[in-house]
Parts: structure tokens; sequence; C-alpha cells
């Protein structure tokens, strides 16, 4: 059984609900304000009530300027959100198969071929998840590509967040994978011990395996001297090669199809590696441009309180001039 978080959905429809409530409320208010002032006779009481309801509205009215000043959130949200959702199913999907991956390895021969059917069906449902997850984050780049001006730091964040999801929807694959290929491998184990068991009964050793619904075979049965118990065990391990060679192709199959999931979505990792590396080769650069920029300011620095020395020097300098010069004068 599957679920989905709503809550985001229920605050906006219940902010909403407030909203209309508060303008309704501010609607009747002013209406019965109006009506009081066109009978033009009030009582004492009256105007307190009329004071109290004043109060009220703009009480009111600053609730519903509050109410209508949250932000409204973009809309690539709600892509995010599906996004979101799609790999937490898949998540759950997964932890569900490999439940039946570990009870179809331990289980009796006689459900095995229900459980294979189950599991079969299963593993084609969350390799169209994995396909489905892409086309979004792959929409999602679309879109931002399409609406990309080059200067807004909103296309950024956005670039960012198809990054992230396309990394965890990366990583959600790629162990998919490894489980599937730990089951392939039980599964070939468990097709080699099916073979030498089969082997080991003399009788069968003579016997090839083909097609056991022709009147030909019916007749190699007879002529080897074959019971009707050894006939049909041999027709009941002849079908359960056949599924396990049928349900190991499926799960190479399904193997190649993530394949081509992860070539795509590394494209997306690999960018973000890049942008991490410019952003460390830029963070390089303002480290070593503020160390330029210190110096620049311990110079400035020296320079600026050494001019205030030249300024006292060449002010003491004049005046001892002007006093020689005036010195001179009084002489003559």
């Amino acid at each position: 059984m599957t679920t989905r978080n709503l809550t985001d959905k229920f605050l906006k429809f219940r902010n909403a609900v407030h909203t209309y409530q508060n303008v309704q409320s501010v609607l009747s208010l002013d209406n019965k304000k109006q009506k009081n002032t066109g009978t033009g006779i009030f009582s004492d009481d009256d105007i307190e009530e009329q004071d109290l309801l004043e109060n009220d509205n703009f009480s009111t009215q600053n609730t519903h300027n509050t109410v209508l000043s949250i932000p409204i959130p973009p809309k690539y949200m709600d892509l995010i959100e599906e996004i979101n959702y799609q790999i937490s199913d898949i998540e759950k999907q997964m932890n569900y198969l490999e439940e039946l991956h570990n009870k179809h390895l331990s289980i009796d021969f006689g459900d095995s071929i229900e459980q294979e059917h189950t599991i079969q069906i299963l593993t084609s449902k969350i390799s169209k998840m994995f396909f489905s997850c892409e086309k979004q984050i792959k929409k999602f780049g679309v879109n931002l590509q399409e609406n990309s001006s080059g200067l807004d730091s909103n296309e950024t964040v956005q670039r960012n967040i198809q990054i992230s999801l396309a990394k965890k929807l990366r990583d959600l694959s790629n162990n998919f994978r490894q489980k599937q290929n730990i089951y392939l491998q039980e599964m070939k184990k468990r097709e080699e011990r099916l073979k030498e068991f089969g082997n080991d009964d003399d009788e069968l050793k003579k016997f090839t395996l083909e097609d056991s619904t022709t009147d030909e075979d019916e007749f190699l049965y007879q002529d080897k001297g074959f019971t009707e118990n050894q006939k049909s065990r041999v027709k009941l391990k002849k079908r359960m090669i056949e599924d396990r060679t049928q349900e190991i192709q499926n799960i190479v199959q399904s193997i190649s199809g993530l394949a081509e999931i992860m070539k795509d979505l590394s494209v997306l990792v690999i960018e973000q590696g890049t942008l991490i590396d410019r952003i460390d080769y830029n963070i390089e650069q303002v480290v070593e441009h503020t160390q330029e920029a210190l110096e620049e300011h311990r110079k400035a620095n020296k320079y600026q309180k050494a001019f205030r020395m030249n300024l006292c020097i060449l002010f003491l300098f004049v005046v001892v001039t002007i006093l020689v010069i005036v010195i001179i004068f009084k002489k003559k």
C-alpha cells in the first residue's frame, strides 16, 4: 500500500478558506457601518460598539493582508514534489521486490511459478517507474532551458535541484542493478543445481530434453522404458529450467534498460562535478585576490602614515622659511 504526503495541499486550502472568511467578515462590517451611518441616530452603546467593530475591522484587515502576503510556491515545485514522490515509491517497491527475491530463493518448488510471475511483474513495473522518473527530470530540465535568461539566480537553484534529483535517481538505479545482479547470480546457481540434480539419475543421462508434447517424445519415453513417474519428473524439470532461463533473460533485459538510464543520468552528475570544480576554482581565485588586496591595503596604510609625516615636515619647513625671511627683514 502506497501513501502520499498531502500536508502542503491541505495547508494551502485551509489558508484559502481563512482568506475567504476574512474577506466576508470585512464586507459585512462595512455594510453594517454604512447602515448605521445612514440613520444618523447613535446611542452611547452604539458608539462603543461602532468603535469595537472598527478595531475588529482593522485587525481583520491586518490578518487578511498577512494571509495574502504569503508567497505562492513556484510552479516547478509541483514537478519536484511529483519526482520525489516517484523516487520514494520506487524505494518502497524495491524493498518489496527484495523480500520477494529472498522468499523465492528459499521457497519450495510448488509455489515457485506464482512467485516468479509476481517478481517479473514487479520488476517490469519498477523499470517503467525508473523511465517515467527519468522523463520527469528531463522535462524539468527542458522547462528550465525554455525559461532561461542567464541572469536569474533562481535558475541556478533550479539547475542544482535537477542535478540533485538526477544523482538521487542514479544512486537508486545503481542499487537496483546491484540487487538484480545478485539475484541473477543466485538464479544461475540454482539452475546449475537443478541440472546436476537431473543428471544424478542414470536413466535420465541418456535422455535429451526436447519438446515433450509431441508423439515422437512419447515414443522415445516408451522405447527407453520410462515409467509415468519418471516422465513427469523429466517434464517438470524441463519446465522449471525453461522458467528459470526466461526469468534470467527478463532480469538481464531489465538491467540493460537501467544501463541506459544510468548513462543519461551520469551526464547530469558529471555536470555537477564540473560545477563543483568551477566553484573550487572560483574560491581559490577569491582567496588569492583577497590576499593581494590585503597586501595592497597594507601598502596604502603605510603610504598614508608616511604622507602625514611628510606633510608635517613640509609644514615645518614652510614655517621655518617664513621665520627666516621675517628675521632678515627685521635686521634691515
